[in-house]
C-alpha cells in the first residue's frame, strides 16, 4: 500500500525524457541507497538512463557491504536515503568520511530539517528534499560530480 503511494506520488514527478547525457566516459559508477524498493528502482532506472551505471543497496547495512567490495571501485557519487532502518543514511556518511572516503554523497530526505542539514554539512554531503523531480536528482548528482572533479582528493 506504501509503495503504491509512492509510485503515484511520484508519476507526478516522473518525466520520461532523459536529462541531458553526462559529458564524460565512461559512465560515472553511482550507489543508490533507499530501503524503499519502488523509489529504489525509479532513481536508479532514471540515473541509467541519464548516462550512469547504478549500483544499489537497500540499507545503510548493505551498502557498507557493497563499499567494501570490489563492484565498489571507481564510485563516483553516491546518493542515499537518511532515514532507513539500521544504519541511517548520516551515520554511513559519517563512517564513509571517518575512513577517509572522498566521493560525493547526495542525501535525500522527505525531512530535510535543520539538524540533518547541519549533519550533512559537517560531512561535506548534498541534500535534496523528497519529493524531487527526477531531472532535479539527475543535475543534482552531475553537479557533485563536476564540483569533486575540481578539488583535490585524497586517497580512500
Amino acid at each position: 500500500m506504501a509503495n503504491a503511494r509512492l509510485v503515484r506520488m511520484f508519476d507526478d514527478f516522473e518525466d520520461e525524457s532523459p536529462t541531458d547525457p553526462i559529458e564524460t566516459s565512461p559512465r560515472p559508477r553511482v550507489l543508490v541507497v533507499e530501503d524503499d524498493d519502488a523509489l529504489r528502482e525509479m532513481i536508479s532506472n532514471r540515473l541509467h538512463r541519464d548516462a550512469f551505471e547504478v549500483l544499489e543497496a537497500g540499507s545503510g547495512f548493505e551498502a557498507l557491504r557493497v563499499l567494501g567490495s570490489p563492484l565498489a571501485a571507481e564510485l563516483e557519487l553516491i546518493i542515499m536515503d537518511v532515514h532507513m532502518p539500521g544504519a541511517s543514511g548520516l551515520e554511513v556518511a559519517q563512517w564513509l568520511r571517518g575512513g577517509s572516503c572522498q566521493v560525493p554523497i547526495l542525501l535525500i530526505t522527505a525531512f530535510p530539517t535543520t539538524e540533518v542539514c547541519r549533519r550533512a554539512s559537517l560531512l561535506d554531503c548534498a541534500v535534496l528534499a523528497k519529493p524531487f523531480q527526477f531531472e532535479r536528482l539527475t543535475n543534482a548528482g552531475i553537479a557533485a560530480l563536476v564540483s569533486s572533479r575540481f578539488e583535490p582528493r585524497t586517497a580512500s
